[in-house]
């Protein structure tokens, strides 16, 4: 087991073992007054190769999956 996570080789791996029409959803980090909680919201990807959404980044040669 890599503790630094997966490689994105093994993430296509896995993910094209699920069905195509499954939904994916991811955790956002939510502030409320003096607690912090997370939900699942859905993956928004970008348009662009090289581009972000508030749940979808690529940054430092990392990707980052959800919302902070």
């Amino acid at each position: 087991m890599n503790i630094n996570g997966c490689t994105v080789k093994e993430l296509r791996e896995r993910l094209a073992q699920l069905p195509d029409d499954m939904v994916v959803r991811v955790l956002k980090e939510c502030h409320g007054g003096y607690e912090t909680y997370t939900k699942m919201v859905p993956l928004k990807l970008p348009e662009q190769i090289d581009g972000c959404t508030d749940t979808f980044d690529t940054c430092g040669g990392k990707l980052y999956l959800g919302e902070q």
